[in-house]
């Protein structure tokens, strides 16, 4: 069975194949390993200095976050575990967390897929990340804790054992509890595991009735508590809120969620127009390089493994499709209904379920080729391994440069702050209420006593030049541009800066 999965691929070419994708999957990876701290992450990555102020444990948080989301109508204690624990101040350690899960929950999908399209695993796997996009908006892997790898995690291993079991197995009522099991976990995540749904009655359609009965009675409790909790909610939230207003309104941003998982379309339709500010890198030569290792690369694998039709007795071509269309419409459905997303929502951009969307597409293509004419597929592997390569490569580079547009103006000012700390900047920030005046009040959403208490161990405050306290005696004055490293604090004359 596991010669088939590779197409009755050699050892040797297996051998080599997979000496390939070890050098893929680093070059794909590397943006998002040398990704930054970004938007909402810049805060929770200072929980460990909010405890030691508040004197209250990792799970104190994560109750008081599961109780605060319930107030506004939501509930995913599962993402508010993972928030609790894999948040770390130390960027590192966050991204092995991050990037390890997104390489579980990537190749679990991916084993879904290949085993309902008949394909081989390692292709669908390399094929799914080369659609990854690093997004200046809410990019599923760089933040959040991982909460959508996490989902589809769980989704991947419901639909898994969804499926019937190897032949040399039975067939138990233990695959149908694990199912529904890691179903609820999904559901428990994040609201748009509900696309999971009409692949899960798919895959358990060979139980008749016994399989769609316990499928839908989750789902159906799941949505009947969703609706009881908006019904008690004390406080609303935007992005669950349904606004259907002008039909074009709801279907732009449908779209747009849409097509923020097709191939280039972070680079073509958002990046392009947006260039690095000066003094900061912009594409450059230096992109290029990786690029052509890249696309060479993938190009080579691909031809290496051969096309990789679908093998005759091992598809489920209406799951396929199902599970397809589910990942690929569900999630820009959900999105387009909330007013939060009608507004927020560009061409080029997508919120975070755009992480499920990617793996819709692999199927959709899967389905699309495999419904294809028999002339089809004549054409050589080498046709659909440059395009691919091609593909993957464009991906790196703009990667590359949406990383580097959010390291300057996010990482770098944290960066600046943490090395002016090891040359001595707290050490003028003394006295019974050390605070610090910026005079860029942006910082302050992420430069406050958390920040302090996390990383020296002590709370400095920090407030906007507007506040009614900035012109106190003693107060330190803070300039930190986005872009440049380096600050400077000014106290009456005296001055100090920090490169």
């Amino acid at each position: 069975m596991f010669k088939s999965q590779f197409n009755g691929i050699d050892s040797k070419r297996l051998g080599l194949f997979a000496a390939l994708f070890a050098i893929i999957l680093v070059l794909i990876v590397y943006p998002y390993a040398t990704s930054g701290f970004y938007g909402d992450d810049r805060i929770h990555s200072l929980l460990e200095g909010e405890l030691a102020l508040s004197g209250r444990s990792r799970l104190d948080v994560v109750l008081e976050w599961i109780r605060g989301w319930r107030s506004q109508g939501r509930e995913f204690p599962v993402s508010a575990l993972l928030a609790g624990y894999v948040y770390n101040k130390n960027l590192h350690v966050y991204h092995v967390w991050t990037l390890g899960l997104t390489a579980l929950s990537s190749a679990a999908a991916s084993a879904v897929l290949a085993r309902i399209s008949g394909r081989a695993f390692l292709k669908t796997w390399l094929f799914a990340l080369c659609l990854f996009q690093l997004r200046a908006y809410h990019d599923p892997i760089t933040s959040y804790a991982a909460m959508m790898q996490a989902l589809v995690l769980f989704g991947a291993l419901a639909i898994w054992f969804a499926l019937p079991p190897p032949p040399d197995r039975p067939d138990s009522s233990i695959r149908l509890l694990l199912s529904l099991f890691f179903f609820v976990l999904a559901l428990a995540t994040y609201e748009p595991a509900l696309a999971f749904f009409p692949v899960l009655l798919m895959a358990h359609r060979r139980r008749g009735f016994l399989g769609a009965l316990p499928v839908s009675m989750v789902a159906g409790a799941w949505l009947m508590r969703q609706l009881w909790l908006r019904s008690q909610a004390s406080g609303s939230y935007s992005g669950t809120s349904i606004r259907l207003g002008h039909a074009w309104t709801v279907a732009e941003a449908f779209f747009q969620q849409f097509t923020g998982a097709l191939p280039g379309s972070n680079g073509l339709l958002h990046l392009y127009r947006h260039q690095v500010p000066a003094g900061g890198a912009d594409f450059g030569v230096g992109m290029i390089f990786p690029a052509a290792v890249l696309g060479i690369t993938v190009a080579a694998a691909w031809i290496l493994h051969g096309r990789g039709r679908a093998l005759p007795g091992t598809r489920d071509a209406l799951l396929l499709a199902t599970t397809g269309i589910s990942l690929s419409l569900i999630p820009p459905g959900l999105i387009a209904l909330s007013p939060k997303y009608q507004e927020e929502l560009k061409w080029g951009l997508a919120y975070l379920p755009v992480y499920l969307q990617y793996f819709g597409i692999v199927a959709l293509v899967y389905w699309t080729l495999d419904a294809l004419p028999a002339q089809f597929h004549k054409i050589p592997a080498s046709v659909f391994g440059i395009g691919i390569g091609l593909m993957a490569a464009f991906h790196l580079i703009a990667n590359l440069h949406a990383r580097n547009l959010q390291n300057l103006a996010q990482q770098a000012p944290r960066d600046t702050v943490l090395r002016a700390l090891q040359l001595g900047l707290a050490d003028r920030l003394t006295g019974p209420d050390p605070t610090l005046v910026a005079e860029d009040c942006q910082h302050v959403y992420w430069l406050n006593r958390s920040f302090f208490m996390t990383y020296i161990g002590r709370p400095i405050h920090v407030i906007c030049h507007d506040h009614p306290s900035a012109r106190d005696p003693g107060r330190w004055w803070l300039t930190l541009p986005i872009g440049p490293s380096w600050l400077e604090v000014k106290n009456g004359s005296e001055r100090h800066r920090y490169e």
